[in-house]
């Protein structure tokens, strides 16, 4: 039954993420809905949604695998030190922040599997109530949730970039209405922010026109070099190195600070290396306070 839902009611979908033969899965949907009644709502011969029964059946089935899930953790746990570990993130948190977590994750749990699967934010919530993932960290995760616990874990601003000829370099002081003069290169809605970015500028009665939306900085920095704009992006994407064609304009004083939270299922099991890579990625970030453009630390829980 899950893995109907989570192909769409696809039976051929269901049956590759199975390893199994298309007639086997359809045989045991059928022995399953006479032993507890009509799961599914068909169109013809094709699976459309399902019951309100199997609505019901799904989410308890969704309990089972969980725990039959903790179970395969703490054999792993035993056999290996159980430092697998599959992370739902986002670009700015995969490119920026862990590549040094991880690094020191690894040294802690030598020969562990590390899965970073990047998606869009509406997708890891979601990925998470799947149990596709063990741990999300994203800026648009919500502050509650029936399944889920979550904690703030750092905050970032964001900053301004463009060509060092560029007119916004000679200004004194950085101003909604000057930005808003020229081109924007910024995130795409529903990623990094973006909803904030948008009212921001709304409630201050100020139109941009932003040129190009990205879902990540590397991209939205490729086109401020190409003439699109001028880049706001998060603070912890400008490396002086590698960005130094272009100028970095503070921006927090204009942006609310955003918030980035780690979640995890409320009944999964929390194993010690899942608490380690937590604790690691808070350190990292904690070290990184200058680069995040944030107007005040994470509060700590």
């Amino acid at each position: 039954m899950a893995a109907m839902a989570d192909n769409e009611m696809s039976v051929s979908a269901a049956a590759r993420e199975l390893r199994m033969q298309q007639p086997s899965v359809s045989k045991h949907l059928m022995d399953l809905e006479k032993e507890i009644g009509p799961l599914f709502v068909r169109r013809g011969r094709r699976f459309a949604a399902m019951t309100p029964l199997g609505r019901e059946i799904l989410a308890e089935a969704r309990d089972i695998l969980l725990k039959c899930d903790n179970i395969a953790a703490l054999k792993r746990r035993y056999e290996k030190g159980g430092g697998d570990l599959r992370i739902g993130t986002t670009h700015l948190q995969a490119r920026y922040i862990l590549p040094a977590v991880v690094r020191k994750y690894l040294r802690r749990y030598p020969g562990a599997h590390i899965q970073i699967l990047q998606n869009a934010p509406a997708n890891l919530v979601p990925m998470l109530e799947q149990n596709v993932v063990d741990v999300v960290i994203c800026t648009e995760l919500p502050d509650s949730h029936p399944r889920i616990d979550s904690a703030e874990a750092y905050r970032w601003n964001r900053i301004v970039l463009a060509p060092k000829d560029h007119p916004l370099a000679a200004a004194k002081t950085l101003t909604l209405k000057r930005l808003a003069a020229h081109p924007l290169v910024t995130y795409v809605r529903g990623f990094t922010g973006r909803a904030v970015f948008d009212s921001v500028f709304r409630r201050a009665g100020v139109r941009p026109f932003v040129s190009v939306e990205a879902a990540d900085s590397d991209v939205v920095k490729t086109y401020v070099r190409a003439g699109a704009g001028v880049g706001v992006v998060a603070a912890v994407s400008y490396d002086p190195r590698e960005d130094r064609d272009l100028i970095c304009i503070p921006a927090a004083h204009l942006f609310p600070d955003m918030n980035v939270r780690m979640a995890y299922l409320r009944d999964k099991l929390v194993t010690p290396a899942m608490r380690s890579f937590m604790t690691l990625f808070r350190r990292r970030t904690a070290e990184m306070q200058a680069t995040l453009g944030a107007k005040r630390a994470a509060r700590r829980t």
